[in-house]
């Protein structure tokens, strides 16, 4: 009986330390999956208990195929991996004219072949607004933006998205895909008034305005609908511009999930990947030209690891002096300016001044900062000549006003002005062929004839009235005038054209002139008047410098900038 109860009393003690390495076992597992993270939890094979069934996801999602090539692409099999996960799914595919060639549909069941829409952006005599919207055949509540090549192997990576947008409603939620570096968020900043837009790269960030790399985008339908053009191309960049000027923000998931891989590999040839970037090139250009921004600046762009400057600067109406760049936001470096609107080779922004108010004055706009360029390259194309010419010149109105105000253009200008000593003008070989009489060498210019410098800067006598301009280039009409004045008896300076719609252009004394002084103006020190602010405050009026004024008040009214508080006097904080 004794060894009966020996024996029990082993077992007993044998099953209870069974019990306590079982218990210490799952303890230690606890400890090791809080050790872990979240990064455990990422890379599960099997998808974690649905929080939203996928038969709901199907319903709720429609998936739109926007973002691919029609010489080469792999949109058949994304749709066949979407639907092998979300059966019911429905799926647009947006093509800018009907997919040619053809897209192999063959491969789907018809099934599938339902829930599948091709639409054309493009004009149909016979077609109907609607049908050229695809915003028209989306009846769900959200919308998935899928690239190319895309495959998805279980729901876990539109759940994922989905509890996001349920955390974060009526914003966009990113998931880059695995084999994408480390994803970095944008911020952006737009000055439509003065056609710029900044990037600023934010790499430790989960909500910003965009985000780079390729990536699933999940967003409400009605968002989409808030927008101007929601499926214009290069996707996402586009779609991220217009959502960061409605202040919808983008939220990153931080970890990407492996439930979505990159699908074939395309453009493998030479010959492919240069067709597939330069299209890429031409949409982002046209993108900046369709939204209206000339100049494009990056902060924090890529890491430089390839031997990149820290700084380039970039002209995409003169792409071949541009070295050759790829993937999203074009490869940027840390500190990149990119110019999209006109260059020397181009005619310039805007039209032909009308009542000395330029036509994007009635924008709400200012100069576009590629014309400001043209014209300091050619105001100091134009100083440098006159200088070495020994010519008596001197900043004149607006341009004085700028200099005065900030040492360079005033923002909105459309010209630079110069005032010159009459006697001085035979001095400059370009101004002196102008005056040669007709037959004689390199003479006979008349008021609208010219010649070009050895520069390529063309010299021009205005048909306007008796007066000079120096134009950027024979294309790019933007231009320096030169004015020529001469003393009086009196000691008044005056000259023979005057523009009666210009209050400021008057006859004024002399001794502003004796001596001459300088100031600074686009990086230069330049020849002025010896008393600035008088000067001013005889052609403009009293406070000039201080009170900023349109060149034609009665058509458009100055207004501050935003954030500019304006004082009593008229002047700016």
């Amino acid at each position: 009986m004794r060894i009966r109860l020996a024996k029990l009393s082993s077992i007993v003690i044998v099953l209870l330390n069974l019990l306590a390495l079982v218990y210490i076992w799952k303890l230690i597992s606890m400890v090791g999956d809080d050790r872990s993270g979240t990064s455990s939890k990422v890379i599960l094979k099997n998808p974690p208990p649905p929080h939203i069934d996928a038969h709901h996801l199907g319903k709720s999602v429609t998936v739109v195929i926007r973002s691919f090539e029609l010489f080469e692409n792999d949109v058949v099999p994304t749709i066949k991996s979407f639907v092998s996960v979300f059966p019911l799914i429905h799926i647009l595919v947006v093509s800018d004219s009907i997919p040619y060639p053809p897209l192999n549909f063959n491969q789907l069941s018809n099934a599938t072949l339902q829930n599948v829409k091709v639409v054309s952006l493009e004009l149909q005599l016979t077609g109907s607004v609607e049908e050229r919207n695809p915003l028209w055949y989306i009846k769900t509540k959200y919308v998935l933006l899928v690239p190319d090549s895309s495959r998805i192997h279980n729901e876990v990576a539109l759940q994922s998205m989905m509890l996001e947008m349920k955390k974060w409603p009526h914003s966009i939620v990113s998931l880059p895909f695995p084999t994408t570096r480390k994803p970095h968020c944008y911020l952006i900043n737009m000055n439509r008034r003065e056609w710029t837009v900044n990037y600023e790269r934010k790499p430790n960030l989960l909500e910003c305005d965009a985000v780079e790399g390729k990536q699933l985008v999940l967003v409400e339908a009605e968002t989409l609908r808030r927008l101007p053009n929601p499926f214009l191309l290069p996707l996402p960049d586009s779609l991220y511009m217009q959502t960061a000027a409605v202040g919808v923000k983008v939220h990153l998931l931080p970890h990407p999930t492996p439930s979505i891989v990159e699908g074939r590999l395309l453009f493998q040839d030479n010959h492919l990947q240069w067709k597939a970037n330069d299209l890429h090139q031409a949409r982002r250009a046209n993108m900046f030209k369709v939204f209206g921004f000339k100049k494009v600046v990056t902060m924090g762009g890529t890491d430089g690891k390839l031997g990149d400057p820290k700084s380039s600067v970039k002209n995409k109406a003169n792409p071949g002096n541009n070295r050759r760049v790829s993937g999203q936001y074009s490869g940027l470096t840390s500190n990149t300016v990119e110019w999209f609107g006109c260059s020397r080779s181009t005619r310039r922004c805007f039209p032909t001044v009308v009542n000395d108010t330029p036509s994007y004055l009635f924008e709400g706009r200012w100069t576009p900062p590629c014309c400001l360029e043209g014209l300091r390259a050619t105001a100091r194309h134009a100083f440098a000549t006159l200088r070495k010419s020994g010519a008596r010149f001197w900043l004149e109105g607006g341009s004085l006003l700028g200099a005065a105000r900030t040492g360079d253009l005033l923002p909105w200008d459309h010209d630079v002005d110069v005032g010159m000593y009459e006697e001085d003008i035979a001095r400059v070989p370009w101004l002196a062929k102008l005056l040669a009489p007709k037959g004689a060498k390199g003479g006979g210019a008349v008021g609208g004839e010219s010649v070009t410098d050895d520069r390529g800067f063309v010299w021009e006598r205005a048909t306007e009235g008796d007066f000079f301009r120096v134009h950027w280039s024979g294309t790019n009409r933007l231009h320096l005038d030169i004015f020529p004045f001469r003393p009086t008896a009196n000691g008044t300076m005056t000259k023979d054209t005057w523009f009666p719609t210009h209050p400021q252009d008057r006859e004024f004394p002399e001794h502003f002139l004796r001596p001459l002084s300088t100031v600074d103006f686009i990086g230069r020190r330049v020849p002025a008047p010896n008393n600035i602010r008088d000067f001013l405050e005889l052609k403009f009026g009293k406070g000039a410098i201080e009170r900023p004024e349109y060149p034609n008040p009665k058509a458009v009214k100055w207004k501050p900038p935003q954030g500019v508080i304006p004082t009593e006097e008229g002047s700016v904080q």
